[in-house]
């Protein structure tokens, strides 16, 4: 089975690559920073108009811990949406495997 994988470095909005509801089974989304927690935002954005709606908000991920998310949490209209995640980590601290 295919993966995609993607490191997150800043705290700024940043499109998740290889997420696409025709082929995604699940999303690892894992905390990598040395101490500490990580808050993050996961959500869709209308392609269109840059509407925002969010799967996941305000959600801490605790130093050395790993979020997992299946298919029916994760499922969006991928023509007419980008998903995007924005932590609250300078240096984002993020890795994410999609599969």
């Amino acid at each position: 089975m295919a993966f995609n994988k993607q490191n997150i470095s800043d705290n700024t909005a940043t499109k998740i690559t290889g997420a696409s509801t025709a082929s995604v089974v699940g999303m690892r989304i894992s905390n990598t920073k040395s101490s500490g927690a990580v808050i993050i935002d996961l959500y869709i954005k209308n392609v269109n108009d840059d509407t925002i709606y969010y799967m996941l908000n305000n959600v801490k991920i605790p130093n050395g811990a790993t979020l997992f998310l299946d298919k029916s949490e994760i499922e969006y209209d991928n023509v007419d949406f980008d998903l995007y995640i924005l932590s609250d980590s300078g240096t984002g601290d993020l890795s994410i495997i999609t599969n």
